[in-house]
């Protein structure tokens, strides 16, 4: 924009003189070095690294059954954290075989989260493969083993449970 700003700005300061060169070119700077901050993602550093969690699941497990892969969701915060993280998934040579589970959460720890996860995994064919990220809500399911958490990573948990009974 700072470029956009500078080209029409700069029939104005041809006109003005040589001095006015001068704040012409600092403007195009300027402008450069905010568009290569915006090229190179150095201006906007996100909290989440949805790239690190796919690849300690990557590294963690190679899923040779379904996975769903499910989350609690109060803002479309959660929704753009899922949709890094599939962005990322589509990558792997197993990602046709995730689906995504955003279960709606009407407050901290909400019973309903917990039911409509526990309702919506009794539903699919076993085995499968859940894996919760941030998921705010306790996760009782009385067929699923939890064998492994991954480490916490910038702004994710994930849980990742094994449900074959």
């Amino acid at each position: 924009m700072v470029l956009v700003v500078a080209a029409s700005l700069s029939a104005y300061y041809r006109v003005k003189g040589p001095k006015a060169g001068r704040k012409l070119v600092i403007i195009w700077l300027v402008g450069w070095a905010s568009a290569l901050t915006v090229a190179f993602n150095l201006g906007y550093q996100k909290y989440y690294r949805p790239e690190q969690v796919v690849a300690a699941l990557a590294s963690k497990t190679v899923p040779t059954v379904p996975v769903v892969l499910a989350t609690t969701q109060e803002t479309l915060v959660q929704t753009g954290e899922m949709m890094g993280i599939a962005w990322q998934l589509r990558e792997q040579a197993w990602a046709n075989s995730v689906q995504y589970l955003l279960v709606h959460q009407p407050g901290p720890n909400s019973p309903d989260a917990t039911q409509i996860l526990a309702e919506k995994i009794a539903e699919l064919p076993r085995p499968l493969e859940l894996w919760t990220v941030n998921f705010r809500a306790p996760v009782v399911l009385d067929d699923c083993d939890f064998p492994s958490r991954l480490p916490y990573i910038n702004g994710y948990e994930v849980r990742i449970f094994k449900c074959d009974r």
